[in-house]
């Protein structure tokens, strides 16, 4: 399968939420919607093998997050989670979506969470995928230093450095070339500014703070060769909730749905009751 052949299927699509322009890919249609978030270096695009996938048995939404793709970066040049959160209900709201199966990836599993404590009315269930636990709770002096070599390596390298440089972390050594380069290209049209706000967030971020506030049930999937957020980070994770739940995937990295993608599907499918392809 030709994944960037595939995504022309799913053009981009906007919505105005409120004050703000909301990007985002969709597909299928049905009384049940599933939502999902990307990880801090992807987009929307990302997710187009469970637009694919799920096209059949529900309505399938991929999000860019504020700053990414056409949609409205926060207001705040140091956003915090519940920026994100906001712009999430925002797009809820406007698509009419009074209830979400939801899946955050990486940081989008911390915009989950963060939407998870303030609206639990609004999720029919929630996986995250990979999640990043945030450093908010890290010293001072090694929060500065983990958010600076990350701003500076953007502006340094732009978006088709960043794709060379980190793009192997996302993925496992037995990945193929045509994964490599669909990632890639995702990584590639990241808008720099929106990336460096998103990276604020996270050295911010304490995902467990949230997780705790969070009483529905919580399946959490980690690649387990996931060298980005690995395997007992996100077991950590999933403890965090009053009822989480983890799961290991052997043999994949962070980018499990992206590699992984008919694995990863058939475990979303069974746990949200959805048929998929």
């Amino acid at each position: 399968m030709n994944l960037i052949a595939l995504l022309d299927k799913y053009p981009p699509r906007t919505v105005q939420g409120g004050s703000r322009t909301l990007s985002y890919r969709e597909s299928g249609k049905g009384p049940r919607t599933l939502v999902l978030l990307h990880g801090v270096g992807t987009d929307s695009a990302s997710w187009v093998q469970q637009l694919d996938a799920f096209a059949s048995s529900c309505r399938v939404i991929a999000w860019d997050a504020p700053g990414y793709g056409a949609s409205t970066p926060p207001a705040s040049s140091e956003p915090v989670a519940t920026d994100y959160a906001d712009a999430l209900l925002a797009l809820l709201d406007a698509l009419d979506i009074p209830q979400a199966l939801l899946v955050g990836q990486s940081l989008g599993a911390i915009m989950a969470s963060a939407f998870a404590a303030r609206h639990p009315e609004r999720i029919e269930k929630l996986v995250l995928t990979g999640p990043a636990a945030g450093y908010g709770d890290a010293d001072p002096a090694e929060r500065s230093e983990r958010l600076n070599a990350r701003v500076k390596q953007m502006n340094e390298l732009g978006p088709a450095g960043m794709a060379a440089s980190r793009g192997a972390a996302m993925l496992s050594e037995q990945a193929g070339e045509e994964v490599r380069d669909f990632m890639g290209a995702c990584q590639q049209r990241l808008n720099p500014a929106g990336y460096i706000q998103a990276v604020q967030m996270l050295s911010s971020a304490v995902i467990a703070r949230d997780a705790a506030r969070y009483a529905a049930p919580v399946l959490v999937l980690s690649g387990a060769i996931d060298k980005v957020t690995p395997p007992a980070s996100c077991q950590a994770i999933a403890q965090s909730f009053p009822c989480g739940a983890y799961r290991a995937l052997p043999g994949l990295g962070h980018g499990s749905y992206v590699e992984g993608a008919a694995h990863v599907n058939a475990i979303l499918g069974a746990y949200f009751g959805l048929a998929g392809k």
